[in-house]
């Protein structure tokens, strides 16, 4: 994928009330624009917004950056003309490239998240160490 960089312009963190065992979390990513890199050639620039929101007011995460990527003339043209026209983009660059964003904001957000006392937007690993039920056929060491 040429993806050749990610930047970040501006990232808030805001809790507003308590959380609560009945606050649920809704997570977004849309490309807000996309445009040619200026003197750079080939670069497209797809400015992005990354938004995590605790709902019933209890709070919310924003980041705001961009990602840059580099093809040959003619499918940087063509990804352009399209976005121009439709604002959308062809769905396997889109999926690329949200996935890229995706796993950056993803860790930011979680060190935001840390920062306020917001529980984390996504669901982690955890150990349960509860009582296992054996099944025939488990190896029991």
């Amino acid at each position: 994928m040429p993806v050749i960089a990610f930047n970040i312009d501006r990232m808030l963190a805001e809790k507003i009330s308590q959380v609560t065992k009945d606050t649920k979390v809704e997570n977004n990513m849309r490309i807000n624009d996309v445009g040619i890199v200026p003197r750079r050639g080939n670069i497209l620039k797809f400015d992005f917004e990354f938004t995590t929101e605790y709902k019933k007011d209890v709070g919310n995460l924003k980041i705001n950056g961009n990602l840059l990527y580099s093809d040959d003339e003619k499918k940087i043209k063509d990804i352009l003309d399209i976005w121009r026209k439709t604002k959308r983009v062809d769905k396997d660059i889109m999926t690329s490239i949200t996935n890229f964003i995706l796993i950056k904001c993803n860790v930011k957000a979680l060190m935001l998240s840390e920062l306020v006392n917001l529980p984390p937007h996504i669901r982690l690993p955890m150990l349960d160490t509860g009582p296992k039920k054996v099944e025939k056929g488990d190896y029991i060491g």
